[in-house]
């Protein structure tokens, strides 16, 4: 019994221990309040406790300049991906139907590249049908831009960005559509109840 109860105390203690991590990180991200799942990996920071607006620039797999500030007045999904990588395959598809869903409501996507080949990473939009910028990221510097939200090795990782450019949310892993759609309406929900507390700060492009 006595040996029971210790593989409880355990076992209680690891369940524990892996909260506070995804807590921590949500802190390092905007501190105070969050919404964390551990079960799906998602993450939500509550409007006042988000950080400073992202500063992101880069050239997409065209060489096209894209510069995330350009976006601000539209809340944007930003997914960190790899032709590579077997979980960003899976999610490929949910990804597709949430933007079909998303898009007509103004929300942009953006995606991020890590280090791919060109032609592998061209080849994966094409047959995945995403038809949003991703910026090739061969070294993993673009993801400075997320410290403290983004684990550069954990891809996927999809993120939700508010008008103002800040992160609202967080999903570690493969995303389902309903699961994405659901955290975006959240934000563009806050944006049609408090527009002045979800102004942007620069004008939006597109």
């Amino acid at each position: 019994m006595r040996a029971l109860a210790r593989a409880a105390v355990v076992l209680a203690s690891a369940v524990l221990a892996a909260g506070c991590t995804t807590t921590g990180l949500g802190g390092v991200a905007g501190g105070g309040d969050t919404k964390d799942s551990l079960r799906t990996g998602v993450t939500e920071w509550a409007p006042d406790q988000r950080s400073k607006p992202v500063t992101l620039t880069g050239e997409d797999l065209d060489g096209a300049r894209v510069d995330l500030a350009s976006l601000r007045g539209s809340v944007v999904v930003v997914n960190v991906w790899g032709s590579w990588c077997g979980p960003c395959v899976e999610e490929a598809p949910a990804l597709a139907a949430a933007y079909q869903q998303l898009h007509p409501k103004g929300v942009r996507f953006v995606g991020i590249d890590e280090r791919d080949s060109g032609a592998a990473a061209r080849s994966f939009v094409t047959n995945h049908d995403q038809r949003w910028p991703s910026l090739a990221d061969d070294d993993g510097s673009l993801l400075l831009a997320f410290r403290g939200t983004v684990n550069p090795s954990a891809i996927p990782t999809t993120l939700v960005i508010d008008p103002r450019g800040r992160v609202a949310a967080r999903a570690l892993g493969a995303v389902r559509t309903d699961t994405l759609t659901a955290l975006v309406d959240t934000v563009l929900q806050e944006s049609s109840t408090h527009p002045a507390s979800s102004a942007a700060t620069s004008p939006g492009a597109g």
